[in-house]
């Protein structure tokens, strides 16, 4: 009977820490937040550049771990064209607020970019590269002027200005403290079943009588 006891206690704490080991993972995925790159809408760009602007752009939203990205292709897929082409005529705050919505993402990335250069062999990005904030029905706007030269340059300060500053919606208290009221709560019941089984197994066992005192 003790021996079935203790196996009891180990089940319980394994049963414990299994929920623990899904609670806590469960919980810093629903961290992440969805972000989606709606594309570049560029004007008199040779092909080539724009692929190489729009790979870098692509690249930089790729590279964070802090949210779940949208690619463009799923953006077109799930909209439809038309509505994109109309959206990127107008990139106002409403445009972006509609698109938030149907899309369900809590940010937005998009852009449009022009040569404005008056040297055929060099490129002049004219424009602006926007974030929008679903939360707080805000837009946000880089404003760009670069020869394409030194627009890595520009790159740089969009990632730092604009990407890494997004940040996850605060938990609340109840999210934060679940693993640790989880663990708690095993560590209990096991400690709770372990003196149980000591109180037990001193029952069974008993003491030795003693013998009656002989007059």
């Amino acid at each position: 009977m003790w021996f079935l006891k203790v196996k009891t206690v180990i089940v319980l704490v394994l049963v414990g820490a299994l929920c623990y080991a899904q609670i806590v993972p469960a919980l810093a995925e629903a961290k992440k937040m969805r972000v989606a790159f709606a594309g570049i809408k560029f004007r008199d760009l040779p092909e080539e550049v724009e692929k190489r602007i729009f790979d870098r752009l692509l690249q930089e939203l790729e590279s964070s771990s802090a949210f779940e990205l949208v690619k463009p292709e799923d953006v077109y897929a799930k909209v439809g064209r038309n509505k994109m082409t109309a959206f990127f005529d107008s990139l106002d705050a409403a445009a972006f607020a509609s698109l938030a919505d149907e899309l369900q993402v809590d940010h937005i990335f998009a852009g449009e970019l022009s040569n404005n250069s008056r040297e055929p062999e060099r490129v002049l990005l004219v424009g602006k590269l926007y974030r929008y904030d679903r939360d707080i029905d805000a837009r946000h706007t880089f404003e760009v002027l670069k020869y394409y030269d030194n627009f890595g340059v520009e790159v740089i300060k969009f990632r730092e200005e604009f990407i890494k500053t997004i940040t996850p919606p605060e938990e609340s208290s109840g999210n934060k403290l679940l693993p640790y009221l989880v663990l708690a709560g095993v560590a209990a019941l096991g400690l709770a079943t372990f003196a149980l089984v000591k109180v037990d197994a001193g029952g069974e066992g008993g003491t030795t009588p003693r013998p009656p005192d002989t007059p």
